[in-house]
């Protein structure tokens, strides 16, 4: 449509392009705002999520958060219960069980306590058109970058 009303000017969208990147592939990017009628983009190209701004978490994150705490506590509850049965002689088993439950449970304790941070890095970066210029994006500069990008866009000739 913007293609259709100027064939004489370039059109920027610098902001928030709540469309997300991708259909079917990671890097397809079909919905990107270059694909539709746009010639230049720079910023974020999914919403604005809790977790960039580090004000909030996010539903995504800490709903993951919960489920990796949920299995931790139920891996170490195993491995008490085997640990203690086979200390107290009920039950004939090999310690391999035992450690391997530990090792899983401390993997996910481990994991659940990094997954904000995996988080942020994979859903909160910049782009200018089809290349990742910041990831993590750091939010206090999002505002600066996003007023230069736009700055030089209308200084570059038509």
């Amino acid at each position: 449509m913007l293609r259709c009303l100027s064939h004489q000017h370039a059109f920027c969208l610098s902001g928030k392009w709540h469309l997300g990147l991708n259909c079917e592939s990671a890097s397809n990017h079909c919905h990107h705002p270059l694909h539709h009628g746009f010639d230049y983009f720079y910023r974020m190209p999914l919403s604005m999520m809790g977790n960039c701004t580090h004000w909030e978490l996010l539903e995504k994150s800490v709903d993951l958060e919960k489920k990796l705490n949920f299995l931790f506590q139920v891996l170490a509850l195993v491995m008490l219960t085997l640990a203690a049965g086979k200390l107290m002689h009920l039950i004939s088993i090999s310690w391999m069980p035992v450690i391997w439950s530990a090792l899983l449970a401390v993997f996910l304790l481990t994991t659940s306590y990094f997954v904000g941070a995996l988080i942020v890095h994979a859903d909160c970066f910049l782009m200018r058109n089809h290349t990742i210029t910041e990831q993590p994006m750091r939010f206090q500069r999002v505002t600066p970058l996003t007023l230069q990008e736009v700055k030089s866009f209308l200084k570059r000739p038509a």
